[in-house]
């Protein structure tokens, strides 16, 4: 894949230059209906992602406009309008496909990834792609068999950078009317990040380095998945009979719901399969087959802790869901140091995902 970058972002220069990638999904001739491996064409993929949505440019230097070497996206390609399974498609009932970068910047099928290469994309009927960012695994047992899941967890102790940068959800969707040669990814962040400085001139004495910021009263949501609406996603390939806890179950929701985050995922051993609660403000329930009831709520119990810049102890970083809180109940920071507490109620009571939100702390004695 080559990646480029839109007018939102820096460039991702550890990307440019790449060719042909291993990700190769081959493609057909146009002057054949059914392509020899000979004339087969790997679809060619390119990207972009969209910065955080802001009046003001963030200070810290890892502003998350990049991919970097490790990074590893899940794919889903699905024909949603026809009866049968499509070459092309990728198997399985959950994202099975991941590919990640090496330090050279190019991209490769992951490690136990279904490969899509020698699948051709040469019917004449619509293709969705869907990606997202996916940098863990998730396992659980249910009634005695262990599953593997491609997935990404939200922390909420963001005091470590990778902690921060891996709790960002950055999602794309593409569709292509028949079988294609080259799929443009346009991604965005899902999450809402807080640009925090605090204020300590009216103080007698100055925070340390070793002060630490959290934010109460948010979205109880430590380790879990945040889901991104799929309306496609009922039509993903899957068996029910051999296949729990799939995709289509997660993200299943209604058309003016795709794209839009509808809640955290819950893996529900009572019910079998995998059921979205959906946080203050989601859309719920989110709609689709699979998704057309509530199954519950998401407390306004939790803590995160910011990132705080390396470069300025003043200066913290905070990637917060897409969310309402319940009027009130808004949300407080804490701002710890040593032996001293001061808290500041935050006005802020809806975040939206994609957007940058500067906040300016002032502290008095």
């Amino acid at each position: 894949m080559n990646y480029i970058m839109n007018r939102y972002s820096r460039m991702i220069s550890s990307l440019l230059g790449v060719g042909m990638m291993a990700l190769c999904l081959p493609g057909c001739s146009e002057k054949m209906d059914i392509p020899s491996e000979d004339n087969a064409v790997a679809v060619k993929i390119t990207a972009s992602l969209d910065g955080y949505e802001s009046d003001v440019r963030t200070k810290v230097s890892d502003n998350l406009d990049s991919f970097t070497v490790g990074d590893k996206i899940r794919l889903m390609i699905i024909s949603p309008f026809t009866s049968g399974h499509e070459l092309g498609e990728t198997w399985g009932s959950y994202y099975n496909t991941t590919i990640k970068t090496d330090a050279n910047g190019n991209w490769y099928l992951d490690n136990g990834g279904s490969s899509t290469v020698g699948s051709y994309e040469a019917q004449k009927t619509t293709y969705i792609y869907s990606a997202s960012y996916c940098p863990s695994t998730r396992y659980f047992v249910y009634n005695n068999f262990r599953y593997v899941r491609p997935s990404i967890f939200f922390h909420a102790d963001q005091r470590k950078l990778e902690d921060y940068k891996t709790s960002d959800l950055i999602w794309a969707q593409a569709v292509r009317q028949t079988g294609a040669a080259s799929v443009h990814m346009n991604f965005q962040h899902k999450m809402a990040r807080l640009d925090i400085t605090v204020d300590d001139s009216l103080l007698e004495e100055e925070f340390t380095a070793e002060s630490v910021l959290t934010l109460e009263n948010m979205p109880d949501i430590d380790g879990a998945e945040v889901v991104v609406g799929d309306y496609y996603a009922e039509e993903s390939y899957a068996s029910d009979t051999w296949n729990r806890f799939n995709y289509r179950e997660m993200a299943s929701c209604s058309y003016e719901n795709n794209g839009k985050v509808i809640g955290i995922q819950v893996i529900n051993d009572a019910k079998g399969r995998t059921t979205v609660y959906g946080m203050t403000g989601n859309p719920s329930p989110a709609g689709g087959k699979y998704n057309s009831e509530v199954f519950g709520k998401v407390p306004n119990t939790g803590t995160y802790a910011a990132y705080k810049d390396p470069s300025n102890s003043k200066h913290f970083m905070l990637l917060v869901p897409p969310c309402t809180l319940e009027e009130g109940h808004p949300a407080v920071f804490w701002l710890r140091d040593g032996e001293r507490r001061y808290s500041v109620t935050l006005d802020q009571m809806t975040f939206v995902e994609g957007h940058n939100y500067s906040v300016n702390l002032k502290f008095i004695n």
